[in-house]
């Protein structure tokens, strides 16, 4: 099977090895091409048009973030036997080790050629509607790479901001609850590990989001060359480890809160600032929210 690869960036400093990592590849039918520096939606639009458009010359599509690095030299070549051996599957889904957490996360996706997509919505650029087979493989072919295993400081807070916006969904109606409990679970998880190791790149992951709920950041913060992100980066990019922790107790709100709690509250001010003007659909939603968190652990992680 033939494969092209498509790999979007803008300012991961892992593209080299990204790149070193494709080349080594034991399956040596494929082929790459580079979206460079386009706001998240446009960048995706992009990658899903041009694969449609080479359909007819390669049987398999991977989507390859410029952060993420190949686990292994036989990534691809295992690819291909499962959709040799599975001619109803459309989506391939494998989890990637993931550097903010130290979890894996979902992850590498790997699509035939028969996949269509339409419309990408604002946030949730990879979310599929598949008509046919669809596998989300956590543990036999993962960790398909590693996820951002050098991030620079602004790729760290980047990572923090977008994880918020995921938790938020400003915008969005109606919300896509599982994909917000476990957005919200990774920044726990990233926090946990900021405070295991005092990594630098961490504790800017952390703060990135804590700005992103302070001040309700939408999709449009996502995009790399937003003003606001910039701004909002260069006032803390030099900071050190213990400023990191003072700037943290400044913007976290509600800290003293149970999660289930904070998540709620953050919830509901994602839409609204005043606790009078939610309404009642919204109090519902993340009741519904709380108990769903409370009552079962979801078992698959996303990116």
């Amino acid at each position: 099977m033939k494969i092209l690869v498509g790999i979007m960036h803008c300012i991961e400093n892992e593209l080299d090895e990204c790149i070193a990592s494709l080349q080594s590849q034991t399956h040596k039918e494929h082929d790459h091409f580079i979206i460079r520096n386009l706001p998240n939606k446009e960048a995706h639009m992009e990658l899903y048009q041009t694969f449609m458009n080479a359909a007819d010359e390669y049987q398999l599509f991977i989507k390859l973030d410029a952060d993420m690095v190949l686990h292994r030299d036989t990534y691809l070549e295992e690819v291909v036997k499962e959709f040799c051996s599975d001619p109803d599957l459309t989506l391939l889904q494998v989890a990637v080790h993931d550097f903010f957490t130290n979890q894996l996360i979902f992850g590498l996706h790997n699509y035939r050629n028969t996949m269509r997509w339409e419309n990408r919505p604002n946030l949730f650029t990879d979310k599929q509607h598949i008509t046919k087979k669809t596998i989300n493989d956590s543990s036999r072919l993962a960790p398909a790479a590693f996820h951002c295993p050098n991030p620079s400081r602004f790729q760290a807070f980047h990572f923090g901001i977008h994880k918020a916006v995921k938790v938020m969904q400003i915008g969005d109606s109606p919300k896509n609850l599982s994909a917000r409990n476990i957005h919200w679970e990774n920044l726990l998880r990233t926090k946990a590990h900021y405070r295991k190791t005092k990594d630098l790149r961490l504790g800017y992951a952390v703060l990135g989001a804590e700005i992103a709920f302070k001040y309700r950041f939408s999709h449009q913060q996502v995009d790399f060359n937003n003003l606001q992100l910039q701004q909002s980066f260069d006032r803390i990019k030099a900071l050190s480890l213990h400023q990191i922790t003072y700037m943290l107790r400044r913007h976290t709100r509600f800290r003293w809160l149970p999660s289930p709690l904070r998540l709620a509250i953050i919830s509901l001010l994602s839409e609204r600032k005043n606790f009078l003007h939610i309404s009642r659909s919204a109090y519902l939603e993340v009741f519904k929210n709380m108990v769903k968190k409370m009552s079962k652990k979801d078992g698959n992680k996303v990116q």
